[in-house]
């Protein structure tokens, strides 16, 4: 049967991400932040696969767009926080970046552009680089008030950057206990930290940084493995349901304190796929597995990539909105898109 040149980019896409992404010429030593000069062009479709009655699942599009730039060191955003009730964003990318960016929507307040974006490197302590220290793949960003927490993959380490001091402040690793340390140290490298969050009230310890491996164990229904980085419970562990090969790229908050888990699976035939299931913020607990129904799934039919970043936030009217950003691998087979969805 011959591959739809749709499945067939995707499915080229799975093979330059994980074999000939030019990931050495995508960073650059840049001495403070980077003002952006970007391309986006709308995506008014989210397709056809999947819609019922308006909606994809429990999500209704609201709008999206694609982002380019001419700067080599833009892309790979794996994680990303939306501010100012949808008027702004800041993400983090594989090779060690924040960017930061207006949002600019329409009349309907649907996504259109973003403005004043500007590209800043991770900084240590010390001002220096990150990614010169080898602490390049930041997949995982949470805000706790004013501080933005950084998860480090490779490594499996933490970075605090206190955002009133701007972006382009040195971060400050967040000291472990040896219970956390144990845990992190078992994950694999490539498959550790890709989820920050603050958990919520009706959870086991509210208000303590947690964090999720991708795939912290072999196996395409393996459950992976969660834990308390700080407060009280640091150490404690959970477990998060797998199934059909999706792995964790992200998770989110609902203001009512249940959580949104966004997933990838890649695959060489069938390429590229996304879902999102919601989980009961009170089944976050020590020994606990956290499942939940699947609001929202997408594929390769549908206008989508790499989703890995996931945001929540409050529109003006008091709707849910969900936005996703995708990690374009520093591919020139994938793009950098953000897609906005109202929970209904």
């Amino acid at each position: 049967m011959r591959l739809p040149r749709r499945g067939l980019l995707a499915g080229l896409a799975t093979v330059a991400a994980g074999a000939i992404a030019p990931a050495p010429r995508a960073r650059a030593d840049l001495s403070g932040p980077l003002p952006l000069a970007l391309r986006t062009y709308p995506i008014r479709d989210l397709g056809a696969n999947g819609l019922v009655d308006g909606r994809h699942g429990r999500l209704r599009y609201r709008g999206g767009i694609e982002v380019q730039s001419g700067e080599r060191t833009f892309g790979g955003f794996s994680s990303l926080v939306v501010l100012d009730d949808g008027g702004a964003l800041l993400a983090v990318s594989d090779h060690g970046y924040f960017l930061a960016a207006d949002i600019r929507r329409g009349g309907d307040g649907a996504i259109v552009d973003l403005a004043n974006a500007v590209l800043a490197p991770l900084l240590g302590p010390e001002g220096g680089l990150l990614w010169r220290q080898g602490l390049h793949d930041a997949e995982a960003l949470t805000l706790d008030g004013g501080t933005a927490y950084v998860g480090i993959e490779q490594e499996q380490v933490v970075f605090a950057y206190d955002l009133r001091a701007g972006i382009a402040a040195p971060g400050t690793p967040l000291p472990l206990p040896p219970a956390v340390r144990a845990v992190l140290d078992r994950w694999p490298g490539n498959k550790g930290i890709e989820s920050l969050f603050v958990a919520p009230a009706p959870s086991a310890f509210p208000g303590a940084l947690v964090a999720i491996a991708e795939r912290a164990r072999r196996g395409d229904a393996t459950p992976t493995v969660g834990v308390v980085l700080t407060g009280p419970a640091a150490g404690a562990t959970f477990a998060v349901a797998r199934s059909d090969a999706f792995e964790i790229t992200d998770c989110a908050v609902l203001p009512d304190g249940d959580l949104l888990l966004l997933e990838r699976r890649y695959a060489l035939i069938s390429g590229v796929a996304a879902r999102i299931r919601r989980v009961s913020g009170a089944a976050l607990a020590p020994g606990a597995t956290l499942d939940g129904p699947t609001i929202f799934e997408a594929d390769w039919t549908n206008a989508i990539d790499n989703m890995e970043g996931l945001a929540v936030h409050r529109g003006p009217g008091g709707e849910t909105i969900l936005t996703m950003i995708s990690d374009d691998n520093y591919s020139l087979l994938q793009r950098t898109l953000i897609l906005e969805f109202e929970l209904v």
